[in-house]
């Protein structure tokens, strides 16, 4: 099928670290390979080729069950995979690419143009991110975070936005636990805030890409908070997820703040 498509001047993938994202790159033809972001697994991606870490024989790192569905797909289909000597990142994070790569800034400029002057709720959005699911830590100290994060914004409204990814059973039981209500959006989070009606008075999370997405969108009109997970509550990818810290570190402002301490 990916055969029947004619030259391009450019082939987008959602995220290169998928096989069958690098297979379908060796079967079309065209004249540039873009990696549209893909929230932190930009920085991965990034991190993987200037390392020279992908190819045939690039593992990641994941939980289990995802092992067992790449070892299927490794054994059963034929991908053909490669790193490709030229790729142009499309990404909000400012970058620094191996020389060989390129880097387009996503400034979000068309949808800064869209913004309103939405009602301001006294509400805190906490974004939920699927860490239990990738196996970086449990679901009880998930849950203890929550539990810190929630008291840290005691007196203002909590509510909890699941990420796509998240377990409908893990959602469900945080939430009777800890007694905030969910809420679900049918758009990314950025889009909803542009386009909703109201806006939280707080925006918050661990280290997800939305966070610096809305920085980004919103600059002072939006207070944003990412809070730390400390090294020792993590199972896997301490120096990845540190990077991201270090990043959003480096963004901080009045209106953006990474707490260590709450």
């Amino acid at each position: 099928m990916l055969d029947a498509f004619p030259n391009a001047d450019a082939l987008f993938l959602g995220n290169y670290l998928i096989p069958y994202m690098r297979h379908s790159a060796t079967r079309l033809k065209y004249r540039k390979l873009v990696a549209l972001d893909d929230g932190t697994d930009t920085l991965r991606i990034n991190d993987l080729r200037k390392r020279n870490c992908f190819g045939e024989n690039f593992r990641e790192r994941v939980p289990i069950w995802k092992s067992i569905k790449s070892y299927i797909r490794k054994e059963y289909i034929d991908w053909t995979l490669f790193d490709e000597h030229e790729l142009c990142f499309f990404s909000t994070y400012d970058l620094e690419v191996k020389k060989s790569d390129s880097l387009i800034t996503n400034n979000y400029e068309h949808l800064r143009r869209r913004l309103n002057n939405q009602r301001v709720v006294n509400e805190v959005y906490f974004l939920g991110e699927p860490l239990c699911e990738d196996g970086y830590i449990s679901d009880i100290v998930y849950s203890k975070y929550l539990t810190r994060i929630q008291q840290y914004f005691a007196g203002q409204k909590f509510i909890y936005v699941p990420h796509p990814r998240e377990s409908n059973d893990k959602v469900t039981n945080i939430s009777a636990k800890h007694g905030f209500p969910v809420r679900r959006f049918n758009v990314p989070i950025e889009i909803q805030l542009i386009l909703g009606e109201q806006q939280p008075i707080v925006l918050a999370s661990f280290f997800s890409t939305a966070l610096d997405n809305c920085r980004l969108i919103f600059g002072q009109r939006l207070a944003i908070k990412a809070f730390y997970i400390d090294r020792q509550d993590l199972n896997v990818g301490y120096d990845f997820i540190y990077d991201i810290y270090d990043y959003l570190d480096s963004k901080i402002t009045y209106n953006f703040d990474v707490l260590r301490q709450y």
